[in-house]
């Protein structure tokens, strides 16, 4: 049965087309079966967006910017759970309240039309640009996924533990303010690297970087 959408979402919308991986890399030297870039693409179709929407899905997503991948299946859905052995009813999780299956989250590379016009290129004139907007409700994204999860994900499919990317149905975006927290991160490790190498009396200190960070 396939999940049917209904209502709407300012910060979501319903992928129209499947997620398709277009590259895989092969892993760097000691890395193991971990690639070293997978790189995705999907569609999303803005032409059911008012303008105000479909203005912010344009403009407030680029290059680097974050993006969520949701696979919702209605048929998993549970009002609540109940406890025959107890006679009780609890509610459930939020996953199993809406049918949240899977989230996998994923950067852009670039967004491009059905022309083929990458909308994210900064030498893009703003008439071509606007043209393109105008012209075309279609956005194709390509985007990179996590590494690490997907050789996760690849290898839970052996073991009956399947992620399937292709049924992934929803894309979910953030406020552009919030939508730097990777850059921020990769910012200050960048910094305290070059600072703890650096010749400078503050080289004397010793930094710890959580493991998390680190990689």
């Amino acid at each position: 049965t396939i999940t049917d959408f209904t209502g709407w979402a300012r910060m979501a919308l319903e992928l129209a087309s499947p997620v398709r991986v277009v590259q895989v890399a092969p892993p760097k030297l000691g890395s193991r079966s971990i690639p070293s870039l997978v790189l995705a693409e999907f569609t999303i179709d803005l032409e059911s967006c008012g303008s105000k929407i479909r203005q912010e899905w344009d403009q407030d997503l680029g290059e680097f910017d974050n993006l969520f991948l949701l696979h919702i299946d209605a048929n998993t859905m549970v009002e609540e759970d109940v406890d025959n052995d107890n006679h009780t009813a609890t509610t459930p999780s939020i996953p199993k309240q809406y049918g949240l299956v899977a989230v996998r989250g994923c950067m852009i590379k670039h967004v491009r039309d059905e022309d083929g016009t990458i909308l994210t290129d900064p030498s893009l004139s703003r008439e071509t640009l606007e043209a393109s907007r105008r012209k075309h409700t279609k956005r194709i994204f390509r985007v990179e996924l996590d590494p690490s999860q997907f050789a996760m994900d690849s290898s839970s499919k052996k073991s009956n533990r399947s992620i399937d990317l292709s049924k992934f149905n929803l894309v979910v975006r953030r406020q552009g303010r919030e939508n730097n927290f990777k850059a921020v991160l990769q910012t200050i490790r960048g910094l305290m690297d070059s600072t703890h190498g650096s010749s400078s009396n503050i080289s004397t200190t010793n930094f710890l970087l959580p493991s998390w960070l680190s990689l």
